[in-house]
């Protein structure tokens, strides 16, 4: 009897153990990880799904999900004769998940492994390439997408490029759509930080974007040391939504080029 309450005893001690390893253990929120293994712990289903097309394609082998429920996620080979699984749920019934079961046995053949890409989907793509597109000063054009994948053994075509790289431009910098709608708090961050500034933004009965008007203060303020001439000019914006860009510019007294105002309008009308 006194050896059953010790063996209780240690059995209980061990799962406490257990557990309060499972709560400490580092909470894994970006998906580039280039070892899976059981007992990973995942910020939430996304961050998971991620990781696993992404060690797929750097592992070159393909992968097929077999159960995908908001509590349980389980990935398997296409090949019935391949052993290679991955079992997932959540944790506690919160949003991360755990590696349950992991047999990383994977005997697909290697004749098969990356004729279509599977696992090099367009979201986990612009997932990879999105942080190149932070900064709005640097360019990464379809070209240099298809340059990056070929390190990963996966090439496309480039309309499949162009497509990653919008979907990357919206998961850095969000919908274009929604940006129309900041535009009113912009305008009125941009007067507060630039006293003077002096702005304008016109919409249709349906309260969409028409005309935007916007002059700043410094822009105001050395029209008195320029030449008494204004140039009016436009230029079509090569966006989805297209419009045009006016600019009104005139020579300061370095005989530069001075931009005074900016507008933006459907197109050179009277009316814009």
């Amino acid at each position: 009897m006194a050896e059953q309450v010790v063996d209780f005893i240690i059995e209980q001690s061990n799962a406490a153990t257990k557990k309060r390893r499972d709560e400490e253990m580092e909470i894994i929120t970006d998906y580039m990880v280039l070892e899976i293994e059981k007992g990973q712990i995942y910020s939430d289903k996304n961050i998971l799904k991620m990781t696993i097309r992404f060690y797929a394609m750097i592992k070159n082998f393909q992968i097929r999900t077999k159960r995908f429920e908001p509590s349980e996620y389980m990935v398997t080979c296409p090949d019935k004769n391949c052993n290679w699984f991955l079992r997932t749920s959540n944790l506690k019934q919160t949003r991360t998940f755990k590696i349950r079961k992991y047999v990383n046995n994977y005997t697909y053949s290697l004749d098969v492994i990356m004729e279509d890409h599977r696992q090099a989907t367009y979201n986990t793509i612009a997932q990879i390439v999105k942080k190149k597109y932070d900064s709005i000063n640097r360019k990464h054009a379809p070209n240099d997408i298809m340059k990056d994948m070929h390190e990963f053994g996966v090439s496309m075509g480039y309309q499949k490029a162009w497509r990653i790289r919008e979907k990357a431009l919206e998961l850095s910098r969000g919908n274009r759509e929604d940006s129309y709608q900041q535009l009113p708090m912009y305008l009125h961050m941009l007067k507060k930080a630039n006293p003077g500034t002096v702005t304008e933004l016109i919409t249709d009965k349906k309260n969409r974007f028409k005309y935007i008007f916007l002059a700043l203060s410094n822009s105001i303020r050395g029209w008195i040391h320029c030449r008494p001439v204004i140039v009016v000019d436009g230029t079509f914006l090569k966006t989805t939504y297209g419009g045009t860009l006016f600019t009104s510019s005139t020579m300061d007294a370095n005989n530069h080029i001075f931009i005074m105002a900016f507008g933006i309008g459907d197109s050179e009308n009277d009316s814009s």
